[in-house]
């Protein structure tokens, strides 16, 4: 989730609000559907909330690949060919996303000790502020990922402009193959070997990178645009399916497969979906619609942050009504989207909280 700005340009790209917007609101449903659903077996779910489980667990999971598709598209096209403007990339969007990411760890490791009844152990905060150790924050997986994709930026900016897809298409494959194509070929055989590998590929940015890269190449294609609505349409349709009756069948065969980024049908499910935002390019969007479009997007690295703490509070009673499992999917996920933009809100009153908490900066005039 690139840093965004607190007033629309007139140039901004009214389909990256749209799709980030859609991305932060499918991260929330992909949290509410884990947190009404963790404590219940497979075997005990009726069909009805299988299937639905599956299907909003799905939708929550195209968040984190629209996401970089963006950080794709809006970073890659940024100048970077001398070293003055890699390290003032560095210093406007690394180091303050740094700072935002530190706070943030540091307010979900006391959270969490006092939530969970734990220790205070220093040791334990130092390591997961120097990246030693994961955060037990279930969303804090991303803050590592993207600042690793972001120290990359400035020269994959560049290769982006001095080498031709042709080129760069070869190390793009090799990757997707050891980290796509390889692992999927794993979960649906069952077969560990298959997921590992010889080949060291990891500073090339494994599958993140990927979708970062093909972000980019799919906002600046232009054969997208003489694709049919309803072809891509189409195939987006197919692809959510496939995935979906994927999982159904694994689950029923008592394989517990927890859908990743790295699932092929996922993968291309995310991509295709991005294309179709792509080819809303020239919408026109304004009045009341698009300031609560542009708001949520322009919120969406605050609600990031702010939706988990509140889920944590409110999962409980949710859970504790005498409702079928799938309504209490759908008020946990509306009653933290509205508590956390309320939150948003409230906190980004104060200036320094605004800037370092939540890293929403005011417009550059």
């Amino acid at each position: 989730m690139e840093e965004i700005n607190e007033q629309p340009k007139q140039n901004r790209y009214i389909y990256i609000d749209i799709a980030r917007a859609f991305a932060i609101l499918c991260v929330v449903l992909c949290h509410a559907v884990e947190n009404v659903y963790y404590t219940i077996e497979w075997s005990e779910l009726s069909s009805y909330s299988k299937y639905f489980k599956i299907f909003t667990f799905t939708i929550g999971r195209i968040g984190v690949p629209i996401f970089l598709c963006i950080s794709g598209t809006l970073l890659l096209r940024k100048n970077m060919e001398n070293e003055d403007s890699a390290i003032r990339f560095y210093k406007k969007n690394l180091l303050p996303l740094l700072i935002t990411t530190e706070i943030w760890n540091v307010i979900y490791y006391v959270f969490l000790c006092v939530w969970n009844g734990n220790n205070f152990n220093f040791k334990n905060l130092i390591e997961t502020m120097l990246f030693m150790r994961s955060s037990e924050a279930p969303n804090m997986w991303y803050m590592p990922m993207i600042l690793g994709m972001y120290l990359a930026i400035p020269f994959l900016a560049n290769i982006v402009k001095r080498f031709s897809l042709k080129v760069i298409s070869v190390p793009m494959l090799v990757v997707g193959i050891y980290t796509v194509l390889f692992p999927t070929i794993s979960i649906l055989l069952q077969d560990g070997d298959m997921a590992s590998r010889v080949l060291d590929i990891i500073f090339l940015g494994g599958v993140y990178g990927l979708y970062i890269m093909l972000g980019y190449y799919i906002s600046i294609s232009s054969k997208i645009k003489k694709v049919p609505n309803f072809i891509l349409g189409a195939i987006v349709g197919i692809l959510y399916l496939i995935t979906v009756v994927i999982q159904i069948y694994l689950w029923n065969f008592g394989i517990k497969y927890n859908l990743w980024y790295n699932f092929l049908p996922l993968f291309v499910l995310g991509i295709a979906i991005f294309g179709l935002f792509k080819k809303m390019e020239n919408i026109q969007i304004k009045g009341k619609l698009y300031q609560i479009i542009y708001t949520i997007s322009n919120w969406s690295l605050a609600v990031f942050f702010i939706h988990t703490i509140v889920i944590y509070f409110i999962r409980d009673y949710i859970n504790a009504l005498g409702f079928i499992n799938p309504v209490k999917v759908i008020l946990l996920f509306v009653i933290t989207l509205f508590i956390s933009l309320i939150a948003v809100k409230i906190i980004k009153s104060i200036p320094i909280l605004k800037k370092y908490l939540l890293l929403i900066k005011k417009e550059e005039k």
